[in-house]
């Protein structure tokens, strides 16, 4: 085919095969609709099809997306061979493909995934192989998990893989670098618009209106040229508001028939043309493709263009969609795909078809097509008879399918009108506990909470209290106390049962170790092993003992672990509803790696996640992550911004913002403000009972920010605190050597403050005892992965050595700090270690120079800040302030403040 005005993207494209000969490569291009992505993939197809490649590609459409496999099964339709894989491997994907039934539709989908993947290193092995898939937004949930999983682990080399989608539609999503793809340039477009007539060319002027209307995309362009050609060639052209109202007139003159087979076309799963004929619409077929909105090629049945098939979709009123999901049920195999239709052309209760979508559903899940479970149990829900036993069960599973699904708002509504609704006493409970889990990722924790106590408050059974219990304990985050008592609570009635649910018992277990570690006692391993027991054979969500374990790991320093299991996490999560959480614990784990552009990437990822299904209490985490590495990144403007995302009514939320903007405030040089905020953290975090240094981070900066003011007594008191964590986990080096970094800095700081000479016994074990913490900070951190950590207490051996004048030693520990600070990107802290490295130098022979001390110092004191805000902003005492002050106003032979302002704007001392 011939591409126009893309040749420099498919140039682009073709350096991703030559490349991938040696090094297996993946590209995303991201598009809007009609801009030409799907032509640029046609040429790719054929030009690496005409150079040996082997290709493998679908282009997905919206009808589809609800099927379990329907892309793979695309994808991967021209491949017979699967004698290489296991068995339990080929029985997977052979079920998936539909050329095996497994026992009870139960599908092992990380056997699929690998599975997946091994074809894919066999097909390398054989030869080149090319991967598309176009259209990916409307990837059926199943395969994009399933293709995630494989595409993130390409073969070394001889496989290149082109994905396409729109922007910000989600889904699949493996890692790879993003083309973004723009607007044609006019004379493109305008190529392209006095190309779409087959009677010829319009008018330059009538060319040159298109070419503006279409603002750079192709298929506006070559449908206003046909709106154009319908109308009488002398008459003014009046140009169609929208590309979808251009679309829509492509079918204003079609028949009723042809706008039949559209619409049949748009809706069917799997349309063709046997299906058409058998409506009664083959002779439809011919109008439709005449149009240039239908391809029947090889017998299938596809929209030209993806636009089309949303447009007819759009433009069909209910009625006719309805009538139309009847026809195709009386048309289609008898299975699932009949009763879909059946239930989704159905308009009065129906208790046999209910009841058949219900477990329809269920099959679903165990398949792991939950969009396509939750839409089925919406529609069982719906045609359930009023006064059905079943009916409010029914809407409770809904509920929390369309959360898995990632609606969590419909899942909140369908909840909440259950447990306001029912008479059953035993489904409120079970609707309020749903409710307990969902509003703890889509709100704050208190209003999550109040739903689990009533549950509790309602519960009559010790199967209810023990499952109200166990829940509680994981989502209460106000009261780490209260909450450990609850899985101690839920434990003890457990203990009680014959039979309790190993969920549930996994869960109390869970919340026992999760709270018991935040709480300062450590971490727990054994009540996770045994929590892990009990979950054998249930998915790995993040809900389990395996995700609380690694989110636990990650806060205890071990991060190398964590990342193995968070990977994992991500990897096998396959509902959207769970996706946010399961990506939440990676931005910090990078960020305290020295990984902070790989953490940015998981946190915006986060955020997409959290949006796309509208979970609020995790945006509002995503935006507290997103402005942690903007603050370490010395973008503190963001960093503000993103925090005034948080919903601070709980104390949760509220610790979290004013810890964030205590760092920002002390990487600005305001140690004052960092003072009252991390003073507030300090607070909210002693309320909710978080012991754990862990999760008490901000500790040192707290304490760091006390030392800069001055306040030497309240900074002790922190700073003991520290000590005592370092004693209670020795075995964390990290926080031993924070511990050691504040001890050193306060010590310092008392050398500046002391009376004494300096050549007394006492501040001589003073300054020893500082450097000696010092070193030890720095070198507890050598060998960890927490780089930031270790620049920072470099910096503040290099600050120590520098106030007792060893400068060769504060240059070499300053000069590598800044190397670590500048390779990561903290701009703030990068600018403060070259301040202090500036200080180091010898002092000036000239005593009308001033050191770089003393020329800040002077500009500070010149704009009329106080001796003890020109000491926050540099990090230095008071007393410093006044020292170096005298010796400016003795150099220069000034006596006011007046005459230093004078000086320091003009360079002149005043007559």
């Amino acid at each position: 085919m011939t591409l126009v005005g893309r040749q420099a993207e498919f140039d682009a494209l073709r350096r991703v095969l030559n490349s991938a000969l040696d090094d297996s490569q993946g590209v995303i291009i991201e598009a809007p609709p009609g801009i030409g992505k799907s032509a640029l993939l046609t040429a790719l197809r054929d030009h690496a099809g005409g150079h040996g490649w082997m290709v493998l590609s679908c282009r997905p459409g919206q009808a589809e997306a609800g099927l379990s496999y329907a892309a793979l099964g695309d994808l991967f339709a021209p491949i017979d061979d699967l004698g290489e894989l296991n068995e339990p491997q080929r029985a997977a994907i052979e079920a998936a493909l539909l050329r095996r039934t497994l026992p009870g539709g139960e599908l092992d989908t990380r056997a699929l995934g690998s599975a997946c993947a091994a074809v894919l290193a066999t097909l390398a092995i054989r030869g080149r192989l090319l991967i598309v898939v176009d259209d990916a937004q409307w990837l059926d949930q199943p395969s994009a998990a399933v293709l995630r999983f494989a595409l993130r682990r390409l073969p070394p080399a001889g496989v290149a893989a082109v994905l396409a989608r729109r922007p910000e539609s989600g889904g699949l999503d493996p890692g790879f670098p993003l083309i973004e793809l723009g607007p044609l340039p006019d004379p493109a477009i305008a190529d392209l618009a006095a190309r779409a007539l087959p009677s010829g060319p319009l008018r330059p002027a009538l060319i040159e209106r298109i070419t503006t209307a279409a603002a750079g995309n192709p298929l506006f362009a070559v449908e206003l040229a046909r709106h154009a050609g319908r109308r009488d060639p002398g008459a003014a052209m009046t140009l169609p508001r929208s590309l979808e109202s251009v679309i829509t007139e492509r079918f204003t003159d079609a028949s009723s028939e042809v706008r039949e087979c559209l619409l049949a076309t748009a809706l069917a799963a799997r349309p063709d043309v046997a299906l058409l004929v058998r409506l009664g619409l083959g002779a439809a077929t011919g109008p439709a493709e005449r149009l240039g909105v239908l391809d029947t090629t090889g017998g299938n049945a596809s929209f030209t263009h993806p636009l089309f098939e949303t447009s007819v979709g759009h433009t069909a009123t209910p009625a006719e969609r309805r009538a139309m999901h009847a026809r195709l049920a009386e048309v289609v195999s008898p299975g699932e795909e009949a009763t879909h239709h059946r239930g989704l052309a159905a308009v009065e209760p129906h208790p046999v078809l209910a009841a058949e979508l219900a477990e329809l559903a269920e099959l679903n899940v165990r398949r792991g097509a939950l969009h396509r479970a939750a839409e089925l149990a919406r529609l069982a829900e719906r045609i359930t008879p009023s006064d059905a036993p079943l009916l409010w069960s029914r809407a409770a599973r809904a509920g929390m399918l369309a959360f898995q699904a990632g609606h969590t708002d419909e899942a909140i509504a369908a909840l909440q009108r259950v447990a306001g609704h029912t008479p059953e006493r035993a489904i409120r409970v079970r609707a309020l506990i749903d409710l307990n889990i969902v509003m703890f990722s889509a709100s704050s924790s208190d209003q999550c909470t109040d739903y689990g106590r009533h549950a509790l408050a309602l519960a009559e059974t010790d199967a209810e209290r023990a499952e109200a219990l166990a829940i509680l304990s994981r989502t209460t985050y106000d009261d780490f106390a209260v909450a450990h008592q609850h899985a101690l609570d839920a434990l003890d009635v457990i203990a009680g049962l014959a039979n309790p649910d190993p969920v549930v018992h996994a869960n109390a277990l869970i919340g026992a170790a999760g709270t018991a570690m935040q709480l300062g006692r450590g971490l727990n391993r054994a009540l996770y092993d045994r929590a892990i027991e009990l979950e054998v054979g249930q998915p790995l969500g993040p809900d389990s003992a395996f995700a609380a374990l690694a989110a636990d790991l990650k806060v205890v320093d071990e991060l190398d672990e964590a990342r193995h299991m968070l990977l994992a996490l991500v990897e096998s999560t396959d509902d959207d509803g769970s996706l946010p959480y399961a990506l939440s614990h990676l931005p910090q784990l990078e960020l305290w790696s020295g990984n902070w552009h790989l953490a940015e990437q998981y946190a915006r990822r986060h955020l997409e996640a959290a949006e796309a299904s509208h979970q609020r209490d995790q945006v509002g985490q995503a935006s507290y992550l997103l402005g942690l590495v903007a603050a370490h990144f010395g973008r503190l403007d963001e960093a503000r911004t993103m925090t005034s995302r948080l919903d601070v009514t709980t104390p949760w939320t509220r610790r979290n913002s004013a810890g964030l903007l205590g760092f920002v405030a002390l990487s600005e040089g305001d140690a004052s403000g960092a003072v009252a905020l991390l003073g507030e953290w300090d607070q909210l975090t002693r309320a909710i009972g978080v012991r754990d240094p862990g999760s008490r981070r901000f500790g040192a900066d707290l304490a760091e920010a006390l030392i800069a003011t001055g306040d030497r007594e309240a900074a002790g008191r922190i700073i003991d605190e520290l000590d005592a964590d370092a004693v209670t986990f020795a075995d964390r080096p990290r926080v031993v050597a924070m511990a050691r970094r504040m001890r050193a800095l306060l010590l310092a700081a008392s050398v500046d403050d002391a009376d004494e000479p300096a050549s007394s016994a006492s501040t001589a074990d003073r300054r020893a005892r500082a450097v000696a913490a010092a070193g030890q900070a720095v070198e507890l951190l050598a060998s960890t992965p927490f780089v930031f950590d270790r620049a920072r207490a470099l910096m503040g051996l290099g600050q120590i050595h520098r106030r007792f004048k060893e400068k060769a030693a504060a240059r070499a520990a300053l000069e590598e700090a800044l190397a670590i600070f500048d390779r990561l990107g903290a701009v703030q802290f990068t600018e403060r270690a070259r301040l202090e490295l500036s200080r180091v130098g010898s002092r000036t022979s000239s005593m009308t120079e001033l050191t770089e001390t003393e020329r800040r110092v002077a500009e500070l004191a010149a704009t009329g800040r106080t001796v003890r805000q020109v000491a926050d902003e540099l990090y230095i005492s008071p007393k410093t302030v006044e020292a170096n002050l005298t010796r400016v106003y003795r150099k220069l032979g000034l006596k006011t403040r007046a005459e230093l302002a004078t000086w320091v704007a003009t360079g002149s001392i005043p007559v």
